[in-house]
């Protein structure tokens, strides 16, 4: 490790390849269901807290679909000597054989960041020898204490690293109201990035405040203490973004439109700049009015994600999700008012809800006009209150649960109502029950604009 922070470090920032489509980034891991990845938010706000003080390239071997043999020789070949990289719940064993292979060849100072290394990170470092050191937050810039030098047995908050065998860990430690330097958008290959929603490329990232100020108990983001990003801040990236010719965002927050008052402000800075984005976001459905959408859409809001999660208002108040079924009718009714597209997140497999109550919700985001629903199994993820009751609960039916997803693998637990092999089931059936659907597939044809929608389509239609 350089101890003369005059030496600049040589920095990959590394989405490491991967047998699946992984998604790795802010603390939260899966597969992706169809054709779709968006910009690391980790890495690209890395690459903002370095810039300038260590040279940095990016290697995003998922996005340009670099396999692992590729991905090893161009990284041995590289002039670097550190690897910051991200990893996963859902990939973390292939990851790290991967870095374990590359620190084997190439003597590199090591950095993860990950939803497994914030919860098992202490564990993590003292059973696996090549990796340095951990980030607990990608927002602030404690990292670069660490490289330029002081890992010499002191502290450094939001970090854990290896010294001498032992393990020392920082505090976590964030202001409420936070600013970032600018992140190098262009260093990431933008083309490559797409969502279903997508409207322009090329598309990238961007973050507006840090963790939830919700507590759903079934979430890894409730854990996570809420701190909003300055709103000057905020503008100068956009300044930056739109002068790289980026015309399409998607807003990584867990729920842009809290609180009101900042959503509000923040769209209107972002009409009155002229910025010209389409953009999407994820949102609650308690937490929008027609007078905060009709702005948002003013400012290219052309899509919002919602967590309807079920129709069942019981089932909704037992893990703490603090919304009803007629909280999400009325806010997918006010975004087609205003020329907002909603769509919808859907949980499969919930202990207390039965197959009758899963049928009806399926038919519920019919009847709500949803534009495009993630049916996601139920899974106890790291981090959550839902891990442990389910712990508890002897729910588990499967030896791993250090390898979870809930997009595209078989349930790891089943509950009273139903047995794993039946969640899995409902889970296909409500997929082709939604994406099959004529006035869907009629809808999506009509919206096609170019061959790279013609792809999702029938990726939509194979999942």
């Amino acid at each position: 490790m350089h101890t003369d922070p005059k030496i600049k470090r040589k920095v990959l920032l590394l989405n490491p390849p991967g047998n699946k489509l992984y998604i790795r980034d802010y603390y939260s891991s899966l597969v992706s269901k169809l054709n779709y990845y968006w910009p690391p938010i980790d890495l690209q706000l890395f690459s903002a807290h370095l810039y300038g003080h260590h040279d940095i390239r990016v290697l995003d071997a998922i996005a340009e679909r670099v396999n692992h043999t590729n991905a090893y020789e161009a990284i041995i070949n590289m002039d670097i000597d550190t690897i910051i990289f991200l990893t996963g719940t859902v990939s973390w064993q292939e990851d790290f054989e991967f870095l374990g292979k590359v620190a084997s060849s190439k003597k590199v100072t090591i950095i993860g960041s990950g939803d497994i290394l914030l919860y098992s990170g202490e564990e993590l470092l003292k059973r696996y020898d090549f990796l340095d050191g951990i980030s607990l937050d990608f927002t602030t810039p404690d990292i670069l204490s660490y490289l330029e030098g002081k890992g010499d047995g002191r502290k450094i908050n939001n970090f854990i690293y290896k010294l001498n065998g032992s393990v020392v860990v920082g505090e976590k430690i964030g202001q409420d109201d936070y600013s970032i330097p600018v992140p190098r958008h262009e260093l990431f290959p933008l083309l490559k990035y797409s969502t279903p929603l997508s409207r322009r490329y090329p598309m990238t990232g961007i973050i507006t405040d840090f963790g939830c100020a919700f507590t759903c108990t079934f979430c890894p983001y409730a854990n996570i203490k809420f701190r909003n990003r300055n709103i000057d801040n905020i503008r100068e990236e956009m300044r930056y973004i739109s002068k790289l010719k980026i015309k399409e965002l998607v807003f990584r927050n867990q729920t842009f439109t809290f609180p009101r008052q900042k959503a509000y402000e923040l769209c209107s800075m972002m009409a009155s700049e002229k910025f010209d984005f389409s953009w999407m976001a994820i949102s609650r459905v308690n937490a929008i009015d027609k007078d905060l959408l009709t702005v948002m859409k003013k400012a290219g809001c052309h899509s919002l994600i919602f967590g309807v999660e079920t129709q069942n208002d019981q089932v909704l108040k037992k893990y703490n999700k603090n919304i009803t079924a007629e909280d999400s009718r009325r806010a997918f009714s006010l975004c087609r008012e205003v020329g907002i597209k909603p769509s919808a997140y859907i949980i499969i497999g919930l202990p207390g809800e039965d197959k009758e109550s899963i049928f009806k919700s399926i038919r519920f985001v019919k009847e709500i006009d949803a534009e495009y629903v993630s049916f996601s199994i139920a899974t106890p993820r790291i981090g959550t209150k839902f891990r442990e009751d389910v712990i508890n609960n002897n729910l588990v039916v499967s030896d791993n649960l250090d390898g979870l997803d809930s997009s595209l693998s078989f349930p790891v637990m089943e509950t009273e109502e139903l047995t794993a092999r039946e969640i899995w089931e409902i889970r296909n059936y409500a997929i082709r029950s939604f994406y099959l659907n004529p006035s869907f597939i009629l809808r999506r044809l009509y919206s096609i604009s170019s061959l790279r929608d013609l792809r999702n389509v029938f990726s939509e239609g194979i999942y």
